[in-house]
């Protein structure tokens, strides 16, 4: 661990010197802006070549000339070059943002920005070309976030794209905040400076690697990050002082800095939040919004529910019945398995799956308690077991592909689960839970959601619970959309599946 202090005296030379390092900078944020830009317009070639450019691209007769001439406005390539422009004159490709809300204002933007080209087809009587024009726009909304993914990877390959930073925070909770932030490829923060007080006397052994930095004053602070070229820095804000916004946040953001905060919330819905700030005053307002109680949320979410589940099932049932017969062959038992879970409000319900455990799953778990008394006291933890020796063959495929879940459908159908939610518990869970039990009654359990995504089996039953939390307090139809799209991802690469 290196512990540098650094006198502002001593930095004089290299902050006067500093010009060129400006450049650089200078320089690689204008080419990553490009690159962002340049994977917006790639996406909207692709598809015009997939479609074959002049003969699906909608184009509106705007008048004819004297001599039989037509002047024709183009539906797409007008509204996509002013999309590009004006999120370039606007920044967006500038500003560092998590994936999934980089791909949610993206998808807003192509919205508004395709708006205008349906509102003239359908009022200039072409609204058969509506359909085509609609197509078109939803799959340049499914290409874009994709391609500047890889435009972002290729950045990130070419050492472009991440910025050294430095994280200011309480020991304690520099460990999760550097997981949270390097686990955030999309906005490239390269942690690789660690600031804390001049008391603070120890770190966390997974920070060790960090440079250590523990000025005596926010000017020895500022010179010797900008020493260090650093470009960016993520305070913690129970570590900043009440003055130290002149004496800390001005002269970094004048050193050329960019500054993030992270404030933490627990059990409170931060995704829903919206600001107002007073005029004349420093105080700021935070709205929030408790999205269980919206009830125009409720609705389009059952009714996807509703829909998703109905037609699932229906393409599901050759494979729901060739299941049936696999897993009654095995040992002569029923193919499905019913246990009571709490459900929405607190009420009880039969959660279904495909059975993957022994007839005798029972005596074989009493057995096993007697051979594995320390793995039991876990498992009444956690009440997961590795290696289940009452898991069948079968079983063990299903319960490795997540397919087990799939009768869970007919819960969803039924409005006693929800396609996403919390994780089921079972009736001697809540004590586990504590306080927490409020929130997950909320809302119906999913048959996927954050734990999931997040590690399934490999994630400590406390952390579980944190999930859950977090769901019910800022769920919303894009946060169901992404974590579907990433359950897929994880039951494809088998994530934390036992």
């Amino acid at each position: 661990m290196a512990n540098v202090g650094v006198a502002h005296s001593e930095c004089i030379r290299t902050i006067s010197g500093s010009s060129f390092v400006d450049v650089i900078k200078h320089l690689r944020s204008c080419a990553n802006s490009f690159a962002l830009a340049l994977a917006d317009i790639t996406a909207f070639s692709f598809v015009f070549l997939l479609l074959g450019y002049g003969s699906h691209i909608p184009k509106l007769l705007v008048s004819v000339n004297f001599w039989g001439g037509q002047t024709t406005l183009d539906l797409v390539v007008i509204p996509a070059g002013l999309f590009v422009v004006i999120r370039l004159i606007s920044g967006a490709y500038r500003r560092r943002q998590l994936f999934v809300d980089f791909a949610r204002k993206t998808l807003q933007a192509l919205a508004i920005t395709a708006a205008p080209s349906l509102f003239l087809l359908v009022h200039h009587q072409e609204r058969v070309l509506v359909p085509a024009l609609l197509g078109l726009w939803v799959l340049i909304a499914l290409i874009a976030p994709v391609m500047t993914y890889i435009a972002v990877r290729i950045l990130d390959g070419l050492g472009l794209w991440r910025v050294p930073t430095a994280l200011i925070a309480k020991p304690s909770e520099a460990g999760i905040l550097y997981s949270a932030i390097s686990n955030a490829h999309m906005l490239g923060f390269d942690i690789r400076y660690l600031v804390t007080n001049p008391d603070d006397c120890e770190v966390p052994k997974a920070l060790a690697h960090l440079t250590w930095l523990r000025a005596s004053s926010p000017q020895d602070l500022v010179a010797t990050l900008r020493s260090l070229e650093c470009q960016r820095v993520v305070i913690e804000k129970t570590e900043l002082p009440a003055n130290s916004t002149v004496n800390l946040v001005w002269p970094l953001l004048e050193a050329g800095i960019a500054i993030d905060f992270a404030v933490s919330f627990r059990q409170m819905p931060i995704t829903s939040v919206t600001t107002s700030s007073f005029f004349g005053s420093d105080k700021q307002l935070l709205h929030v919004r408790d999205s269980t109680r919206n009830w125009g949320h409720c609705a389009v979410k059952r009714l996807f529910d509703i829909a998703v589940s109905s037609f699932l099932l229906v393409a599901a049932s050759p494979f729901f019945a060739l299941m049936a017969f696999l897993i009654w062959r095995d040992d002569g038992g029923h193919p499905f398995y019913a246990q009571t879970r709490i459900g929405y409000g607190g009420g009880r319900f039969r959660l279904l799956k495909f059975r993957t455990m022994r007839i005798d799953s029972e005596k074989c778990l009493i057995e096993w308690e007697k051979t594995h008394p320390e793995r039991y006291v876990e498992f009444q933890k956690s009440f997961k077991i590795q290696d289940d020796p009452r898991i069948t063959r079968i079983g063990r495929w299903l319960r490795k592909t997540s397919l087990d879940e799939l009768p869970q459908l007919i819960n969803v159908f039924l409005g006693k689960m929800s396609l996403v939610g919390p994780r089921p518990i079972l009736l001697d869970e809540p004590p586990h839970y504590g306080s927490s039990i409020a929130l997950y009654v909320r809302v119906r359990p999913g048959i996927t959601g954050v734990w999931q995504v997040m590690g399934r089996n490999n994630v400590p039953y406390a952390q579980r619970v944190v999930y859950n939390d977090w769901y019910v307090c800022n769920q919303s139809l894009w946060l169901d959309f992404v974590i579907l799209l990433r359950t897929f991802q994880a039951v494809l690469g088998r994530t934390g599946a036992s």
